[in-house]
């Protein structure tokens, strides 16, 4: 009996497409150009994608930065409001004038100023508004910018400090509610620690006191602390471990602390023992200190950024 000898029974089925490619060898090349056509377009594609969710992720940080921005910068003038206020009312209070009064009567001289009862009882009138507000301090100021009254004994009788701001007092005496800029305070005043220190940032909130027929007699401060009250407002803006929050004046005079203090000794654009506020200004200095890079260009020649 015959046996069939199939010799396809002995080998594997060829598939169809390499069968097609080995007879028509034209065809692997556009196979090839195919498989690089798409690798390119999906590399597009996602780039495109890519491109697109950064530019969103971008318009989304720019959109939180300036909500943060504007919130924070809503709570500094709420707060410089109510500042002038407290000043404003107080300066109109009957009982201030009155004893307002009496030590322009007296000599300009510490003991005597002292020596009135009127000094006790404008202390006594203003401490509550102090202790409510977190105030540490007043001034009645005379025309002549002597300190009639204050919270110290050391300030009474000598030329307000406030006479250093230019055209501040006149201001003041002019009728005008304002806020001073940062200065460095004549007193020693609690740090972060509530420990006494010297040479601290310290400003006021003015208003004019006015008499009976509303010529303005003198002028009532309240001595505020930036690093503290700036600063909380500034800290409620910071965003995750990098984010900081800041105020600057047209000198570009940093007015809350930063949240890089360390950092900013350690690259040495901070003494030991020294403050940002109004030590510090907001330059560039070309590249990033942090790194490693010292400037050539002298600090004060820096643009300001």
């Amino acid at each position: 009996m015959m046996q069939k000898n199939d010799h396809s029974s002995n080998h594997a089925a060829v598939p169809a497409d390499r069968i097609s490619i080995a007879r028509h060898p034209w065809l692997r090349p556009i196979g090839w150009f195919s498989t690089v056509v798409f690798t390119l377009f999906a590399g597009v594609f996602a780039w495109l994608v890519l491109d697109k969710i950064e530019a969103q992720s971008r318009r989304n940080i720019a959109g939180i930065l300036t909500a943060v921005l504007n919130t924070s910068e809503e709570a500094m003038r709420h707060l410089v409001v109510k500042y002038k206020e407290d000043a404003e009312s107080s300066a109109s209070s009957d009982d201030v004038l009155e004893n307002v009064m009496i030590l322009l009567r007296e000599p300009h001289n510490r003991a005597s100023l002292l020596a009135s009862p009127a000094q006790k009882r404008l202390r006594d009138l203003l401490r509550p508004m102090l202790k409510k507000r977190g105030y540490i301090g007043i001034f009645v100021i005379a025309p002549d910018y002597i300190s009639l009254a204050s919270m110290r004994d050391s300030n009474v009788g000598s030329t307000n400090l406030l006479a250093e701001q230019g055209d501040f007092l006149a201001r003041v005496f002019a009728g005008q509610t304002l806020l001073s800029r940062p200065m460095y305070s004549d007193v020693p005043l609690p740090d972060a620690t509530g420990e006494l220190v010297e040479g601290q940032p310290t400003m006021f909130a003015a208003a004019p006191v006015r008499d009976a027929h509303g010529t303005v007699i003198a002028a009532l401060t309240f001595r505020i602390v930036p690093a503290r009250d700036f600063s909380r407002i500034a800290r409620l803006g910071r965003i995750g471990e990098t984010g900081d929050t800041y105020g600057f004046d047209r000198s570009g005079k940093l007015l809350t602390e930063s949240l890089f203090h360390e950092q900013l000794k350690e690259i040495g654009l901070l003494e030991p023992g020294q403050h940002e506020l109004l030590t510090l200004e907001i330059r560039d200095p070309g590249s990033n200190m942090a790194e490693g890079f010292r400037p050539q260009t002298p600090r004060s020649e820096q643009p300001l950024t």
